[in-house]
């Protein structure tokens, strides 16, 4: 089965908004959602403000774009973290538990030569 490949209107649009959604991400990110306005995102995209609303109805609906995008990363990171947590727990606990074994043996060792 052939795929096809999306015609370069179609890629130029996925662009398009793609650029968009990076742009926005990024004030929202320095500014907060709140501080930035439509006209901001379009003037630092370098788009006239009607290609984002070609896109995205309004601030909500680009803003609900972006955490479709980023949400599945998010999440994968968040659970890689809490994996990574879990094993450094583990590991630490491991790592206790090798020191006290450790030193009961020298104690028990130190105690058949007479050394206590």
């Amino acid at each position: 089965m052939k795929t096809c490949k999306p015609s370069r209107r179609e890629r130029e649009k996925l662009r398009q908004r793609q650029e968009i959604l990076d742009v926005a991400l990024n004030l929202f990110s320095k500014k907060g959602y709140h501080n930035i306005s439509m006209h901001e995102i379009a003037k630092e995209a370098e788009f006239a403000i009607g290609t984002l609303y070609k896109f995205f109805r309004n601030k909500e609906d680009l803003y609900q774009a972006i955490e479709e995008e980023i949400g599945p990363k998010r999440d994968a990171y968040l659970s890689i973290r809490a994996d990574e947590a879990e094993l450094d727990s583990i590991l630490h606990a491991g790592a206790e538990r090798a020191r006290q074994v450790a030193h009961a043996t020298i104690q028990r060792v130190r105690s058949a030569v007479g050394i206590d």
